[in-house]
């Protein structure tokens, strides 16, 4: 196979698997969320096979072990946040009135008498926007729970995930050997080795990161209710996990959490002076400690290109796309780094060639 015929292959092959997988997205969401899964937790089945257990036996006790935990989790704080999340949402009203409260006393702006140009004009459109925000949070909010209420009640997506991720974690070697043996027998090592490199960063941002989340999380929870913090499990749980959004996820976090805060302690200060302190602190952990010490320095991806894939891949395939969007990312950039490498030593960059 020539250079030209390989190219035209493999960019066939690539257009193929994209457009499948964005044709298909919905009816694959189990089965890349099994796959997820499989590789998340194939460490632990391998670990527990070279310590003599058969495939088999370490497979179900990795897998039931997991979902056993995930089981305790919704049974013990979904009803806690779901509580948590109506009682805010009912609350709103008096928020928007305490926030514009707190505008008028700290900042000593009085937007009723020095904006209005006709008496109880903006104190009407104010009134309306009100209740639009508070429709629109109550639709998004029954939004997101009738969402997550319909994957719970589908029970063939209940069913189908564990077993594919089944599947996939006593099969894992099987099919690792199997795609080898697929491969162009002339760039074999070569490929290996890309697929090594983009498996390492894989590995070590997504595991990684998803262990980085739940330690913030758990650090979040633990820190607001000892605070005293209304909504403290939800807040700290949501803050935690979108904390693998560089730099907008802990930043939403905290400006949610000290509104929160606001509207509950002012005009005392001490308490919102120990959540900035909370968060100061738990920024240094996760990037001085946490990151370094669980993920370490081998993923190169810059936050820019994580934002950016989670929004490309988002608007692209839905929730799907945000499960696959970093990986493809990471593998994109392994590529890119090998195709760079090659150009740099070819005579085409130092230009000793002809034309």
């Amino acid at each position: 196979m020539t250079l030209s015929n390989g190219l035209k292959f493999w960019g066939l092959t690539f257009i193929t698997l994209i457009l499948f997988f964005w044709v298909f997205t919905d009816a694959l969401m189990p089965f890349i969320v099994g796959l997820i899964l499989a590789y998340i937790l194939s460490p632990l089945v391998d670990i527990l096979e070279t310590e003599g257990l058969s495939r088999l036996l370490a497979t179900n006790i990795v897998l039931f072990s997991f979902l056993g935990f995930c089981s305790l989790f919704f049974i013990l704080l979904v009803p806690i946040v779901s509580d948590q999340l109506m009682t805010f949402v009912k609350n709103v009203p008096q928020f928007q009135n305490k926030i514009v409260g707190i505008l008028n006393q700290y900042l000593g702006f009085n937007w009723k008498t020095e904006l209005v140009p006709e008496k109880g004009q903006i104190e009407k459109h104010f009134a309306d926007y009100g209740k639009n925000a508070l429709g629109a949070t109550t639709n998004v909010i029954s939004g997101l729970f009738s969402f997550s209420m319909i994957l719970v009640q589908k029970i063939a997506f209940i069913i189908i995930v564990p077993v594919v991720a089944f599947y996939f974690l006593l099969d894992w070697q099987i099919l690792i050997s199997k795609i080898d043996s697929w491969l162009p027998r002339r760039h074999a090592v070569l490929i290996r080795q890309l697929v090594g490199e983009m498996d390492e960063m894989q590995a070590a941002f997504i595991r990684g990161q998803s262990l980085v989340c739940l330690i913030q999380a758990t650090y979040y929870v633990v820190v607001l209710t000892a605070l005293g913090v209304n909504y403290s499990i939800t807040l700290g749980l949501i803050t935690g996990l979108i904390s693998f959004i560089p730099y907008i996820g802990s930043g939403l976090g905290f400006l949610v959490i000290m509104l929160v805060a606001a509207v509950q302690y002012l005009p005392e200060y001490t308490t919102l002076i120990w959540i900035a302190v909370t968060f100061a602190i738990g920024q240094t952990l996760e990037g001085y400690v946490w990151i370094p010490k669980i993920i370490g320095d081998s993923v190169s991806l810059h936050p820019l290109w994580v934002m950016f894939s989670l929004l490309a891949f988002g608007s692209l395939m839905g929730l799907s796309g945000m499960l696959i969007a970093v990986p493809v990312t990471a593998a994109i950039g392994v590529l890119t780094r090998f195709v760079l490498e090659r150009y740099i030593l070819s005579p085409y960059y130092s230009g000793n060639t002809t034309y």
